[in-house]
């Protein structure tokens, strides 16, 4: 049972604001009620990643693991996982002693190096971080214990997805014969599994967003070439590339790539949040960047001639009355439409990480973005210790850099040292054409740290779905000239989802969620509801109420079976437990905060429809929470009154719109004759409350355990 989720029914903490006005939270849906499902757990495989999208599958990418989640069951997707085991070379066991800790500043920690053992550190595994189509093959590149590795594997598609098997023998080896061709890694895969790295493959070349080191400190964005036709690699393959890494006062700095970056024609575009070299004076600051390359790029010594890059602003502007504006510095996601002749790049903004937790949603035109690069004007510093300040535009060469791809300036000094526009990308809200509106956040959370975002764009509206770092998902969609939210918890630890995937079509649409180490199927679709507000509300996009039932949209029949009431029992396994032991069982009885006025009811029972309320002192029962729509209670059970094994049901029931629900949740209770500590304490207290009645009647002797021997009396303990 999933403990933290008790009280969210009742507690409205977070905060949603449209661009110009504060909404809160319509509800919060816990997983029973929102029916998410657990459908891939492995304690070993951790960090996990979406690494590429296809029709009907997605790339996950974990330590040693390379999962591809075929969805075109979407209710029962398909999760097939390849191994990529980490190389056991020198660099591996370099691995194993090196400290990530300074001495100076950790000597405590010196011990605590990176050990590939049952210790599970992490730093010394292959995580997979890119994974891209290559022809018939796929390119999967992990860290492989900070020394980078990359395979070809041999792809299989049909009619369910994708698989793509792992090297099977010798995966360290480097041949040109056999399928999984091996190359080094270095500067395509990041060395360490945390660090943000962005892929895509096109036309024989490899676009690349990577840490060349294994910190940040040489971020870098690259243009790797590699040929359609090749099947196998070794590390001596000639391999031609452009990127970054020697421009003036680092052109990419410290950054976290994030999304994939996106070819249109003859572009290439990156989103990433960088430390902005131009307040490098001023202190550190975090700002979010679109960068734009020429897809086929001649370069200049290795280096690109056509990259620019421009801050992404997001922010609410402040006021008349002097409050100051509000930025949202730090870009985590995208999520990108194809509009006509235009795209729409969807962004999902944070706060400071140890600052206040808001979060925004921005949208940016393709369009806008290119007339920046195109007519703004550039910015930099005329020295290393120089203000950054905007370059007049008769000094920009001609041809101007990274305006005609096919006519590119040759001006290496200049783009080297004013790769950055003066002018910022300002966001575009086109859910609001007031006045003084269209240039605000579509939305804005506070108490919420976003960190995914997928958008269903249905027959009927725009539906929101963001990832938070607190394991929920908010699904949110304008409603008039408001925007209504509602937050889906996923996890049961509050662990950060850091992905989101929509899967299905037509009736039958779902999301799937990532966090670290599990994934987790959303049903979007589920009309089973008999609450009018859970259908026209939570489910709205996707169902309508119509003939007093709830129906999906599209259909005339209602949904069948509703159920809307949820009970879950925990332990929910088999308990196996010792004589005179105490077994503690909870029963969590759930409706949908927008199901009401009715109010759930709650019994227990044993052993079909046996009362409980019949084993007198041998059991006790409390009501934790009680609420309308939301019950916990716990009962005590001593397992001296049970039989060799006793099942404990716990019932819901609830009137909704006049139709009676009910639920039922069973967990079975072995006993077996063992001791444990707390039974063998419970086995001395009966002893010593025995002795004192055998002193009493002076029949037997007082002896420790020895009263077993005595007649039965009116106890209800008599046998050990």
């Amino acid at each position: 049972m999933k403990m933290e989720h008790l009280f969210l029914s009742a507690l409205l903490c977070c905060t949603l604001y449209s661009s110009h006005a504060t909404v809160p939270i319509v509800a919060k849906i816990t997983p029973e009620v929102a029916r998410v499902r657990e459908i891939y757990s492995s304690p070993k495989t951790m960090g996990f990643r979406i690494l590429k999208r296809e029709d009907r599958s997605f790339l996950v990418g974990g330590r040693e693991k390379l999962m591809v989640i075929n969805h075109n069951d979407p209710e029962n997707p398909q999760i097939i996982t390849e191994t990529f085991q980490t190389c056991r070379t020198d660099a591996f066991f370099q691995c194993q002693q090196q400290s990530r800790f300074v001495a100076e500043e950790l000597p405590q920690l010196i011990s605590l190096s990176c050990h590939c053992d049952i210790s599970g550190k992490r730093d010394c595994f292959n995580f997979i971080r890119i994974a891209e189509s290559k022809n018939s093959g796929l390119l999967v590149c992990g860290t492989n214990a900070l020394n980078p590795r990359c395979y070809i594997c041999n792809v299989t598609r049909d009619a369910d997805g994708i698989s793509c098997p792992g090297p099977t023998e010798k995966p360290c080896m480097y041949t040109r014969t056999q399928g999984h061709g091996t190359l080094d890694g270095s500067g395509i895969a990041p060395k360490h599994w945390e660090l943000n790295a962005t892929s895509l493959y096109a036309d024989g070349m490899l676009f690349l967003g990577v840490s060349k080191t294994s910190d940040k400190s040489r971020t870098s964005i690259s243009r790797v070439s590699i040929p359609e036709d090749s099947v196998g690699w070794s590390d001596s393959a000639s391999l031609s590339s452009l990127d970054t890494t020697s421009y003036f006062f680092r052109s990419v700095n410290e950054a976290d790539f994030v999304g994939k970056p996106l070819i249109v024609n003859d572009r290439t575009y990156f989103f990433y949040r960088e430390v902005a070299v131009e307040h490098i004076n001023q202190g550190s600051m975090i700002y979010s960047r679109v960068a734009r390359v020429c897809k086929n790029d001649a370069g200049l010594v290795g280096y690109w001639s056509s990259f620019q890059k421009a801050r992404l602003e997001c922010s609410i502007p402040g006021s008349h009355s002097g409050l100051d504006p509000t930025h949202f510095n730090e870009i985590q996601d995208i999520f990108v439409k194809r509009k006509g002749d235009d795209y729409h790049i969807y962004a999902i903004f944070t706060g400071l990480k140890n600052g206040p937790q808001e979060s925004a949603v921005c949208m940016y035109k393709l369009s806008t973005i290119n007339d920046v690069f195109d007519n703004g004007r550039f910015r930099g510093p005329e020295s290393p210790n120089s203000i950054w300040l905007p370059k007049s535009n008769s000094d920009v060469p001609s041809p101007r850099p990274g305006l005609n791809c096919s006519n590119p300036s040759r001006r290496k000094s200049f783009f080297e040292q004013f790769p950055l526009m003066n002018q910022a990308i300002t966001n575009f809200n086109i859910y609001d054409s007031l006045p003084g509106q269209v240039h605000r956040p579509i939305l804005t959370a506070s108490q919420l740290r976003f960190s995914a975002i997928v958008i269903d764009f249905t027959t009927d509206m725009d539906i929101f779905y963001i990832a938070t770092a607190t394991g929920s998902i908010l699904k949110a969609y304008q409603d008039g000239t408001e925007f209504k939210a509602f937050e889906i918890f996923v996890t049961d630890d509050k662990r950060p989802l850091v992905g989101l995937e929509l899967s299905g079509a037509g009736s039958d649409r779902h999301l799937l969620a990532i966090s670290d180490n599990k994934i987790f199927n959303v049903p979007l679709q589920n009309c089973a509801t008999d609450c009018r507000q859970v259908c026209e509300e939570y489910l709205r996009g996707y169902c309508h109420w119509e003939g007093n039932c709830c129906k999906k949209n599209g259909e005339t029949s209602c949904a069948s079976n509703p159920s809307d009431v949820h009970v879950s029992i925990s332990p929910s396994e088999t308990i196996t437990a010792c004589e005179n032991d105490h077994v503690l069982l909870y029963c969590h009885a759930q409706v949908s905060p927008l199901c009401f006025p009715g109010e759930v009811n709650l019994e227990w029972t044993r052993d079909g429809n046996a009362p409980i309320d019949n084993m007198g002192h041998l059991i006790t029962r409390d009501l934790l929470f009680n609420t309308l729509t939301d019950k916990l209670s716990l009962i005590t059970v001593h397992t001296v009154i049970a039989k060799s094994s006793t099942n404990f049901t716990c019932r819901a029931t609830m009137d909704v719109s006049g139709r009676n629900q009910t639920a039922v949740a069973t967990t079975p209770i072995a006993i077996r004759n063992c001791i444990t500590k707390g039974s063998l304490q419970e086995r001395y207290r009966l002893h010593k409350h025995l002795e004192v009645e055998n002193i009493k009647s002076k029949n037997c002797e007082p002896e420790v355990f020895a009263c077993a021997r005595c007649p039965q009396r009116n106890f209800w303990y008599t046998e050990l």
